[in-house]
C-alpha cells in the first residue's frame, strides 16, 4: 500500500467526496480503515451501511469525524426516506468547504 499514501498526502488529489464500495472478490475495508487510522484533519462523514461504525474506527478519537450508522437504513431497502436526509446531511457538511 505504498501507492494510496503518496496520492492521500498529495494535496492535488484531494476532493470534497470519496466513495468507496466493498464486494464479494475485493474488499475496500483496508483502504477505509488506513484513511480513518491517520486521523483526518478536515471535516470527514462516515456512513456505514453494511459494517457497524465501531470496527471501522474509534468514533471518540477524532472531532472531525460525523460517523452515521445507516445500517437498518439503507436506501431502498428501509421505510426511511434515508435519500433525502442523507443528501441533506452530505449537502450540510460539503457547504463549509466553499
Amino acid at each position: 500500500m505504498v501507492l494510496l499514501p503518496s496520492i492521500l498526502a498529495d494535496e492535488s488529489h484531494r476532493h470534497p467526496l470519496l466513495v468507496l464500495q466493498s464486494s464479494l472478490a475485493q474488499t475496500s475495508l483496508p483502504i477505509l480503515r488506513h484513511l480513518l487510522s491517520h486521523g483526518p484533519s478536515r471535516k470527514t462523514l462516515l456512513f456505514s451501511f453494511l459494517y457497524p461504525p465501531s470496527s471501522l474506527v474509534d468514533t471518540n478519537e477524532s472531532d472531525s469525524l460525523e460517523v452515521y450508522d445507516w445500517i437498518d437504513r439503507v436506501p431502498g431497502y428501509s421505510e426511511h426516506n434515508s435519500l433525502t436526509e442523507l443528501h441533506t446531511i452530505v449537502e450540510k457538511g460539503v457547504c463549509c468547504y466553499f
